[in-house]
């Protein structure tokens, strides 16, 4: 399997560079980076995946700063349809201080990582989520809102 990583230019030169690489030399996967968001699906139209735009990395880390309602989509895999989200968890939380086996989570979500001071682990079922807190979730799309009453509580979510 080869691999080719397209650098910085117009979106029609990426996208020639691209194609020819595809095209021309047989390469089975090329990993574009695009410099305007809005152009993500013209590389997407034409099966050049992953297709990764510097900007919208740059936003995730400015989210990842500066949280609007505590929770931050650190990685979305939509071909796979899956994401996953960091949230910080309040301290009126319906989550907070209690175990990983008691927190209603929806089908199709999981807890995979608990952040605090001392540092990051996977927690077990019987790991108790304490305010403060920071969980990294997988989830299927859609269930945000769900996760976020859970770990942030209702008077945090946007209308």
């Amino acid at each position: 399997m080869y691999v080719v990583i397209v650098g910085a230019g117009t979106v029609g030169w990426n996208l020639a560079r691209e194609l020819i690489a595809k095209e021309k030399y047989l390469c089975e996967r090329i990993i574009a980076r695009v410099n305007n968001p809005r152009n993500l699906q013209h590389f997407k139209l034409l099966g050049i995946q992953p297709a990764v735009s510097a900007t919208d990395l740059i936003l995730r880390l400015i989210e990842h700063e500066v949280p609007k309602y505590g929770l931050v989509h650190l990685l979305d895999l939509a071909e796979d349809r899956l994401e996953i989200i960091e949230l910080e968890v309040g301290d009126g939380a319906p989550a907070a201080g209690r175990a990983v086996r008691d927190i209603p989570l929806p089908d199709g979500s999981l807890i995979i990582s608990v952040l605090r001071d001392d540092g990051g682990f996977v927690p077990n079922p019987e790991t108790v989520v304490q305010a403060g807190d920071e969980v990294l979730v997988v989830l299927d799309p859609g269930l945000e809102d769900d996760i976020t009453r859970q770990f942030v509580g209702d008077g945090s979510l946007a209308a």
